[in-house]
């Protein structure tokens, strides 16, 4: 039985007709078959699935004394009429491909049948060994009074599509990167426009014990049971796609925009071979690859490898009592939300954020002092982006030459750190004094490392949700007049994180906690903000009336951050010296 999903409404296809014969709209056919693509499996098993046909004659008050004929054929022109004699009829002494499954004098006929039955009857299309060819269904007219029994009228046809070539073998052998129980297939796309997907198998080495893997997780096993005669009614089973698969019992589809598949639930150090094949439209598959060999292996992800160095981190709650890791990032989450929700945007906000684009690209314009009624000022919003670098391995003594924990899974270079900020001015007088918070996210991705093998396709990763208080100071007395604005901030800081292995599942440290938790720490900024506004004052103004944007900077700060739960001997490192660019607006 067919147990792969195809569509339910078979495919039109309009086909020339000969000189004796002509195609009308006032006939109107229409069918459904859950199969529009049949393949040599399909013809191996008995084809499943019920065929419906129903047929009108629009123009039946205008004649009398007429015939209408469900008819079809194999690959051949339409039946005429003196082929068919009586109805129905598609065996024995037709061997034009041609047969009339049902007749009546009603403008509208139907017929309901199967499939598997007509080719049986027929054994024409299947029994092809290669090469293609359609059934094709009709609606015909028959004028009774024509002695000369020419075919009067005859629908456009309804098609099904027999394929029987294979796509081609794959000319090399898919790659293979152990993992930790797992196998990593990446493999080369075969040439062919009807090409639906690739199926990627797997065994057990000979050079192995006998004793059978197992299905893989997510594997869709084959299993070669013994097919009666009565199924295998047009192929022999040598054709099937399981005689080609041979003894890979354990194959899992990947899909054509895909190059790469993930065998899990292997067993470490043992070996097994890896092939794959394509698989047409028709479920026709093709010979398998050259094969390739693989051990699963052992992989440390980053926190074991941290943990087997020494590290003292252990995971789990925080060091201040009474708050769980994630705590800190619903509060400040919470503070954030409420410093955006009391920004007096108004409705024209969208226009002024175009507007600050083009502000900010144009060239110096205007050098006037700014004077004028200005909006009144309460919050700054601010979205930075830096380059950061977690210390964890300032946590080792490490000698010359060598490289830490951190450094060996996620390199020597910084990943960036995007995060926005929130504050709330309680003091503009001689400048401005403001109270907020700040929430971020940073993560790093690398390769676990194994004992075995060099090649392994298990990654690791480590995400970070910067989190701050902050008070800060901008000395913006003159900046009218010298649009240059220092910057001072002080903060506590609490880092939520958390490591991934292999399987995108949280890790675990030696001591078998979860590899997640909070640290905390502290920072200190100081800074450079450069007014906007004094390059182009007139869209400031506008800016500020539009909007309730007052002023907009460019910030450049140097941040210097210290989150290791404030010198503690079982946290990470976690702080980094860091250069801060940024944009702000001052509402």
């Amino acid at each position: 039985m067919l147990t792969r999903p195809l569509p339910i409404v078979a495919l039109c296809s309009f086909l020339a007709q000969s000189a004796w014969a002509q195609t009308s709209s006032e006939l109107e056919l229409t069918s459904s078959f859950s199969i529009t693509e049949i393949g040599i499996d399909d013809c191996a098993d008995d084809i499943d699935g019920q065929l419906n046909l129903s047929g009108n004659f629009t123009n039946s008050s205008s004649y009398s004394g007429y015939e209408l004929r469900l008819t079809f054929d194999i690959g051949q022109e339409p039946c005429s009429r003196d082929t068919l004699n009586s109805c129905p009829k598609y065996s024995g002494s037709v061997t034009a491909g041609c047969g009339c499954l049902k007749s009546g004098s009603t403008s509208s006929i139907s017929y309901t049948g199967n499939l598997s039955d007509i080719l049986e009857n027929l054994g024409q299309i299947c029994d092809s060994s290669n090469g293609s060819s359609e059934i094709r269904f009709y609606l015909e007219y028959y004028n009774e009074s024509d002695s000369s029994n020419t075919v009067e009228l005859r629908s456009t046809a309804q098609e099904i599509h027999f394929d029987f070539s294979r796509p081609d073998a794959p000319s090399s052998a898919p790659r293979l990167s152990p993992g930790e129980e797992a196998i990593t297939v990446r493999f080369d796309s075969i040439s062919g426009s009807d090409i639906a997907k690739y199926e990627v198998c797997y065994k057990e080495s000979s050079s192995n014990s006998t004793e059978d893997a197992g299905t893989a997780d997510g594997d869709t096993t084959e299993e070669k049971d013994a097919t009666t005669e009565t199924q295998k009614r047009f192929k022999a089973a040598s054709d099937s796609n399981e005689s080609l698969r041979g003894d890979f019992s354990h194959c899992s589809s990947v899909s054509t925009g895909e190059s790469s598949h993930r065998i899990e639930g292997l067993s470490n150090d043992t070996t097994y071979e890896v092939v794959y094949a394509a698989i047409d439209n028709a479920g026709n598959r093709g010979p398998n690859s050259p094969s390739a060999s693989a051990a699963p292996a052992e992989v440390d992800d980053f926190a074991e490898v941290y943990s087997k160095s020494g590290g003292r981190e252990e995971g789990g709650c925080s060091s201040l009592p009474g708050l769980s890791p994630r705590t800190p990032l619903w509060l400040i989450a919470a503070l954030v939300l409420v410093g955006l929700a009391r920004c007096r945007l108004r409705r024209k906000s969208l226009a002024g954020l175009n507007l600050l684009v083009l502000f900010a690209l144009l060239p110096a314009t205007a050098h006037a002092y700014r004077f004028g009624t200005e909006t009144p000022r309460s919050t700054s919003v601010e979205l930075r982006l830096t380059s950061f670098q977690p210390g964890i391995d300032k946590e080792f003594s490490i000698p010359e030459g060598q490289s830490g924990p951190y450094e060996r899974i996620f390199g020597n270079d910084g990943d960036w750190l995007f995060s926005v900020a929130v504050s709330e001015h309680f003091f503009q007088a001689f400048g401005t004094a403001s109270l907020g918070g700040s929430i971020g996210f940073w993560s790093a991705e690398g390769s676990g490392i194994s004992a075995s093998t060099d090649d392994v396709s298990d990654k690791t990763s480590f995400h970070i949700f910067p989190m701050a208080l902050e008070v800060s100071y901008r000395l913006d007395e003159w900046q009218d007049y010298i649009p240059l604005v220092p910057v001072a901030r002080l903060g506590l800081d609490y880092y939520f994180w958390y490591i991934n292995d292999g399987n995108s599942e949280t890790a675990r440290f030696e001591n078998g906690n979860k590899a997640m938790g909070g640290t905390w720490g502290w920072h200190y900024t100081l800074g450079i903000h450069i007014l906007l506004d004094f390059f182009a004052e007139g869209m400031a103004g506008d800016f500020d009336n539009d909007a309730g944007v007052n002023n907009s900077y460019f910030t450049i700060e140097y941040q210097s951050s210290h989150v290791d739960d404030f010198g503690s001997s079982k946290s990470f490192r976690l702080g980094d010296n860091m250069w801060v660019f940024g944009l702000g607006l001052d509402m």
